[in-house]
C-alpha cells in the first residue's frame, strides 16, 4: 500500500513537472533548449528565467532547507549533493517547493541524516534534550531519526509547531 501511494505521488509529480514544461514555465532535461542531462533521464527542474549558478545556489542557501534535504533530493534525482542543492534552488526559484517536499518525503527512512548533516549545534542538542527530557546524546539520535524520516526543513517546522525554535 505504501509503495502504491509513493508511486502515485511520484506519478503526479512527474505529470505536474511535464505540464509546467509544456506551459513554458520550466524546462526539463532532454528538452532542446536545455544542455543539462542526468544519467537517470529524470527531469531536472530548470527555471525558465535565466539565473546564474550562484543565484540558484543562493536561493537554496537562504532557504529553510538543509544539507540533508539536498542529500535526499540528490538521491531522488541520482545526482551528487551539490547538484541536489541546485535542484532545490531551481525549485525554490520556480515556486515548486511542494515538489521538493514530495521528493524529500519519498526518501523517508531510505536516506539517512547524520547529526552533522542536520546542521544543528551541540547547544541545540542540549536544548532539545531538555525539551524532551533526555540527555543530549539521545536527543541527537532522535533528531537523526526524525530528519531521516522527514528532512531538516520539516523537522524544524514540526519543532516550531510545538513551540520549540531552532
Amino acid at each position: 500500500m505504501i509503495i502504491k501511494k509513493h508511486l502515485i505521488s511520484l506519478k503526479k509529480s512527474a505529470y505536474l513537472t511535464m505540464a509546467l514544461a509544456v506551459a513554458g514555465i520550466i524546462m526539463v532535461a532532454g528538452s532542446p533548449s536545455n544542455a543539462q542531462s542526468n544519467s537517470s533521464n529524470l527531469p531536472i527542474v530548470q527555471v525558465s528565467q535565466h539565473y546564474s549558478e550562484n543565484q540558484i545556489f543562493d536561493a537554496y542557501a537562504r532557504s529553510p532547507y538543509g544539507y540533508c534535504d539536498a542529500k535526499k533530493i540528490a538521491s531522488v534525482w541520482n545526482v551528487d549533493e551539490y547538484q541536489g542543492k541546485l535542484v532545490l534552488g531551481r525549485k525554490i526559484l520556480s515556486g515548486l517547493t511542494h515538489l521538493a517536499d514530495q521528493d524529500i518525503a519519498s526518501t523517508r527512512n531510505r536516506v539517512y541524516c547524520s547529526w552533522p548533516e542536520t546542521e544543528l549545534s551541540y547547544a541545540d542538542a542540549v536544548a532539545l534534550g531538555n525539551f524532551w527530557g533526555r540527555p543530549a546524546h539521545e536527543a541527537k539520535q532522535k533528531v537523526q531519526q526524525m530528519t531521516s524520516e522527514t528532512g531538516v526543513k520539516r523537522f524544524r517546522q514540526d519543532m516550531a509547531n510545538v513551540g520549540f525554535r531552532l
